[in-house]
């Protein structure tokens, strides 16, 4: 009963909050906005921090009952070209325990 209001007013079913009872009776509909979602921010460096787009996208995606992700492309790619030793010397000093990538 909660669901075609949702539907009717374009919310996905994920952000429902459904129990697993109620995802089980939903599973034959295939319905994809019951399948989970991530959002990834590909920020600047310096975007991490008092960055209002990625508030809002970290609010959306909270409203959605989803995970996000925020990397900066730049400083993976860094991190890609270093072996283990320089790895790790280089996320302390970007104060990170891993690199954004692993997160996904």
């Amino acid at each position: 009963e909660r669901l075609m209001p949702a539907l009717n007013d374009a919310k996905p079913v994920r952000a429902l909050g459904l129990d697993a009872e109620e995802m089980a009776l939903l599973k034959p509909l295939c319905l994809i906005t019951a399948k989970p979602a991530m959002y990834v921010a590909n920020v600047a460096d310096d975007g991490f921090t008092n960055n209002p787009l990625l508030d809002q996208l970290t609010e959306y995606a909270k409203s959605q009952n989803a995970p996000i992700v925020s990397i900066c492309a730049a400083i993976e790619a860094e991190i890609a070209d270093l072996d283990d030793a320089d790895k790790a010397d280089f996320l302390a000093d970007m104060g990170m325990e891993e690199p954004g990538l692993d997160r996904l």
